[in-house]
């Protein structure tokens, strides 16, 4: 009984971060905390006002930040949350695409299915279970690569707080600003990267074991 309860927890737990991945909660969380910082006044610098704010504030139930957020507000921040999600992954998207236009990648694709099929063996059933240990290889690599992209997205919302604040900034705010946006292209890039060198190999090698087809740009 144990058992069973252990795993539909893990299973709620797993449609739950699917649905809704466990940074967005970084996020939001992130977008409460400026949210409060900035309804203090117009001229309202949020790095500055981080350093007055202490963790017992933050974490206090009763009387600190998470106690005076109502369900509205919690409502919005979860919105914003998912706003900045869609919008960051319109921008990787974009940038990915980018990225493939400035090299056609049909020849190495080919290179590593032809070396792939010339060690096929004959057999389906041994074919299939070379593609369930190559798969386990993959969920490590989707794990990195979506590392890649978590903490740009961190990032992305790190530059907005900041640059909330607009006319109240000084020179190193839109400074910071810069370098998480540079940071962010960063990822992008050793997310394009790792996808190329890394990942593709194992993903084409897992789906010619099975007999399928491969597209650039599937993950």
């Amino acid at each position: 009984m144990d058992e069973l309860a252990k795993a539909v927890q893990k299973k709620y737990i797993e449609d739950i971060t699917k649905k809704y991945p466990l940074h967005r909660f970084l996020v939001m969380f992130m977008v409460i905390i400026s949210s409060y910082i900035y309804s203090k006044g117009d001229d309202v610098r949020v790095l500055s006002e981080l350093q007055n704010i202490k963790l017992s504030f933050i974490f206090d139930f009763n009387k600190g930040l998470l106690a005076s957020v109502d369900f509205e507000q919690l409502v919005i921040a979860i919105f914003v949350s998912g706003v900045i999600g869609h919008i960051y992954s319109k921008v990787s998207s974009m940038s990915f695409n980018l990225l493939t236009k400035a090299s056609s990648f049909d020849s190495y694709i080919s290179q590593i299915k032809e070396k792939v099929d010339s060690k096929k063996s004959q057999e389906e059933v041994l074919n299939y279970f070379l593609a369930k240990d190559v798969s386990k290889e993959l969920e490590g690599l989707r794990v990195k690569l979506k590392s890649f992209h978590t903490r740009s997205e961190i990032f992305l919302v790190a530059a907005l707080i900041i640059g909330w604040g607009w006319g109240s900034n000084n020179y190193f705010d839109w400074l910071l600003v810069l370098v998480l946006m540079v940071t962010i292209f960063s990822n992008i890039w050793k997310a394009f990267q790792f996808y190329i060198s890394d990942f593709l190999p194992y993903y084409i090698t897992e789906q010619t074991l099975l007999g399928a087809t491969v597209d650039f740009g599937d993950k």
